[in-house]
């Protein structure tokens, strides 16, 4: 891409893990950009801030990627051009990059075990790897993470003095929502001073969630043990997926010492494409798998795919029902709540549509995998791997089931 051009605005925050993931992405592909609030002066920032809140209004049209009535819009990333261009979604983010230079890497070959491989990875960091790292923020470092100030300085170009409020309630909003996001208290489970919440009736999942990142964790480390990318000597669109969700916890100082503890060459990995330009790779001919990508494609078919299966009966379940409610307001108002199963843990969860949209593609995508390239990637995933199942049962939870259980 031609660097002489004007620079893209982000807006982010380097809370987001999607921010960080859209941030490496621009980087690998040469594109200037300009991570705004922050790095904007308080004119130019209001006048980027006017511009997404249209956006999220729908006011001002989303240019990439077409969108439809399951996707939701973000809070962050979204890049903007120079010349009215509005991407939203960090990952479809990464295919507009490498449509715009063929010879990045980022995307491997379409229909090719690799492709698939690489976007298992990606949306199972994006939705379940989400839940893990904003657990580890606001449950494991609850009494150590200092996001709240960082947003406060993040912010400060436009809210001034103001800053100091969000700095307070940030943190509060965030500990508010950790249910929403998978994460259930668990009682005296942590050893800090922070009341976590457990709404009655969800079942605590707060070792599912301890669990799986530890697995996680070891899955990534035998990657480095053997290469600098999963996929070879080159970044791809799985990478920056992986190095974002894991890099958010960088500053959570209690997650970190996790990180640090259990996956050394992991946390090495991320400082050195934490917010600064990617190291200088090979050029290679091509995205291959190979034995050291196997436990991470297992892991996603242990968490991840299970967990869209049941997501998608119960959104089906409830929109033949007649049910309008999903996603956050549908938790907060116990509507479209589910019961479900996952590697043993019982939980509840409401249904969200944006997680359909994403599992329905993937499902797609492997359908139309032709037979050879299946076969292929069959052998680095888990005999049971339930890629061929759109669907799981699940127990719909309705709010007089939930009151009832009280």
């Amino acid at each position: 891409m031609n660097s002489d051009k004007a620079p893209w605005a982000l807006w982010t925050s380097e809370l987001s893990p999607f921010g960080l993931k859209v941030e490496l992405l621009c980087r690998q592909a040469k594109l200037p950009f300009v991570c705004h609030p922050q790095e904007a002066g308080f004119w130019q920032g209001h006048k980027t801030r006017r511009r997404v809140e249209a956006l999220q209004k729908r006011k001002l049209a989303i240019t990439w990627p077409p969108l439809n009535d399951l996707d939701e819009l973000p809070l962050v990333p979204y890049l903007l051009g120079p010349n009215g261009e509005n991407l939203v979604d960090s990952s479809a983010i990464g295919y507009w990059l490498q449509q715009q230079n063929p010879h990045l890497t980022l995307i491997p070959k379409p229909d090719t075990a690799a492709r698939f491989a690489m976007a298992l990875i990606d949306e199972a960091l994006d939705e379940f790897g989400l839940y893990m790292a904003h657990h580890n923020r606001w449950a494991v470092s609850a009494d150590d993470n200092n996001a709240g100030q960082r947003l406060g300085n993040e912010m400060g170009v436009l809210l001034g003095p103001f800053k100091r409020f969000i700095a307070n309630q940030f943190p509060k909003r965030q500990t508010r929502r950790l249910p929403y996001l998978f994460s259930a208290a668990e009682k005296g489970r942590y050893q800090h001073q922070h009341q976590l919440p457990q709404p009655e009736s969800f079942p605590p999942t707060q070792q599912l969630l301890d669990d799986a990142f530890e697995q996680l964790l070891n899955a990534v480390e035998g990657v480095y043990h053997n290469q600098p990318y999963l996929f070879g000597k080159s970044m791809t669109l799985a990478d920056a997926s992986v190095l974002g969700q894991l890099g958010m916890n960088l500053y959570d100082q209690s997650a970190w010492s996790i990180i640090e503890q259990k996956a050394p060459l992991t946390a090495n990995t991320i400082k050195q494409h934490y917010r600064q330009e990617p190291p200088a790779t090979e050029e290679t001919t091509g995205i291959q798998l190979n034995e050291a990508i196997k436990p991470l494609l297992q892991w996603c078919c242990r968490y991840f795919v299970p967990l869209m299966q049941q997501n998608y009966c119960a959104y089906q379940q409830y929109k033949t029902r007649g049910e309008t409610v999903f996603n956050e307001r549908g938790f907060n108002l116990r509507r479209a709540i589910y019961e479900g199963v996952l590697q043993g843990h019982p939980f509840r969860s409401v249904a969200k549509t944006f997680q359909v949209a994403c599992w329905e593609a993937l499902h797609q995508q492997w359908k139309q995998l032709p037979t050879e390239e299946k076969s292929a990637l069959e052998l680095f995933l888990p005999s049971d791997h339930g890629l061929e199942q759109l669907s799981s049962p699940v127990v719909l939870i309705t709010k007089d089931d939930s009151e009832s259980d009280n």
